[in-house]
């Protein structure tokens, strides 16, 4: 019972003290550039999901 007061103190402890440390808020850009499929090339997949990709050459 003991351990599980500790474990909530310190998860707790550790929530408050990430906040803290929060990057600066931005603005968003006025445009923001999209890309087409046919811009980019997809190099790995995970399940289904894009991994990594490369931008295709002007």
């Amino acid at each position: 019972m003991l351990f599980l007061g500790i474990d909530q103190h310190l998860r707790q402890l550790t929530i408050s003290m990430l906040r803290d440390h929060l990057p600066p808020v931005r603005e968003e850009p006025d445009e923001v550039e999209k890309l087409t499929m046919d811009e980019f090339e997809v190099k790995s997949f995970v399940r289904e999901v894009v991994k990594s990709f490369e931008r295709k050459a002007a």
